[in-house]
């Protein structure tokens, strides 16, 4: 995946209009635009490929915002997955571990690992839109911070579900469903397990 035009600092307006299945078109978020700020660039994978990933703000807006915007918003979450296990699947499991050959500490870990939502911070997104969609029609530059450069935001570091690697058309999808679905079913999720 090529890192894109934008360096680190850059406040992008999305614009949700690459995915033509129902369930975005007919979503409340189509058409609309969301703010992400690209918080590093480099290579997640190996030496040879440079990702861009960005971070999303808790804004979408029907036109192109002032930049400036940004100042009274936060960052948010992309996506929360429900934990693997829970109820008495999670149950079942704890007293399957429960064995002197396993320490306190890596079964907590294990725990930790099955039973807590997985949330989603940034994503390493691709700027190359898909066909028959000009790059400018989705992503439009609003500014760029370099006070970037030297931190990334601190809900960078709170990314618990693995590196995502996604393009304009899957990312669609996922922002409807950040954006649209009831928050509730997210946060009946984000309980954990407390041995």
């Amino acid at each position: 995946m090529p890192k894109g035009p934008w360096p680190v600092g850059t406040l992008l307006a999305y614009h949700v209009i690459s995915n033509d299945s129902d369930y975005v078109r007919n979503s409340s978020l189509w058409n609309k635009y969301v703010l992400l700020r690209v918080v590093k660039v480099g290579s997640f994978f190996d030496d040879n490929s440079k990702s861009m990933a960005v971070c999303l703000y808790d804004w979408t807006g029907e036109s192109l915002p002032d930049h400036d915007i940004v100042k009274s918003l936060s960052f948010t979450h992309i996506s929360i997955d429900k934990p693997l296990l829970r109820g008495s699947a999670l149950s079942y499991s704890i007293g399957m571990l429960n064995d002197d050959n396993i320490s306190k500490t890596k079964l907590d870990e294990i725990i930790d690992n099955v039973s807590k939502a997985r949330e989603c911070t940034f994503v390493l997104l691709d700027w190359r839109c898909c066909k028959g969609i000009e790059n400018n029609t989705v992503f439009t530059t609003l500014e760029c911070d370099p006070a970037f450069l030297e931190h990334a935001p601190a809900i960078y570091n709170d990314h618990t579900s693995g590196i995502v690697l996604t393009h304009s058309i899957p990312f669609d999808a996922t922002l409807v469903r950040r954006f649209c679905l009831d928050e509730e079913s997210a946060n009946h999720y984000s309980d954990s397990y407390n041995p």
